[in-house]
């Protein structure tokens, strides 16, 4: 025995739409078609947009990359220079100061026999040059304690010697101070620490 059985719904599916009814902004049931075509170009035309603004936006990231990188070279340039600068205004600061005589070796000579006060040696030379000696001397007068000191000391004029320049020569052998050699010694020593 075969039943026949209709079914019929009293409300619509949630969801759901009659096949009559027109698709959603289309204004009759033939139009539908024509309407997703629409849709689909504007999401095509949307994703074409997004890529370019996506390659947009990888090439300035590849620009911004290649203007640190030259910023970085630049920089270093610019430090380099700088620093050659530095140096030879340095080296211009110590050379005037040399020629009018502000470079003072009383400390560096005071220093100097203060360490070898202890030593054996019993007699110290001490050389500075033409300008510098009477200076020297008159410094390590108005010290509290130079007499010990200068007792095993002897100081001579050396011509060859360049202002604010000491030569100290012991049994034990030579000391030599010039203050243009330690500043080049500072000077290749700033150069090497940049350059590493």
């Amino acid at each position: 025995m075969t039943q026949n059985m209709k079914l019929s719904l009293t409300r619509p599916l949630k969801g759901l739409r009659p096949h009559r009814l027109p698709v959603e902004g289309a204004e009759s049931p033939g139009e539908g078609g024509e309407w997703i075509l629409a849709v689909r170009e504007r999401v095509q035309e949307e994703a074409r947009r997004r890529a370019a603004v996506q390659t947009c936006l990888e090439g300035i990231n590849r620009a911004v990359d290649s203007i640190t990188t030259t910023v970085d070279r630049r920089l270093d340039e610019v430090a380099a220079l700088a620093t050659e600068l530095g140096l030879a205004l340095a080296r211009e600061v110590l050379g005037a100061a040399l020629e009018k005589g502000l470079v003072d070796p009383a400390p560096t000579v005071s220093r100097c026999l203060r360490e070898l006060a202890a030593s054996a040696d019993k007699e110290i030379a001490v050389f500075l040059a033409p300008d510098d000696l009477d200076l020297v001397l008159d410094e390590l007068e108005k010290q509290a304690d130079p007499r010990e000191r200068l007792a095993r000391a002897r100081f001579a004029a050396d011509p060859e010697l360049d202002c604010g320049s000491v030569r100290i020569e012991t049994a034990a052998g030579q000391l030599l101070y010039d203050p243009a050699e330690v500043l080049q010694r500072i000077c290749d020593e700033v150069r090497r620490e940049m350059a590493g």
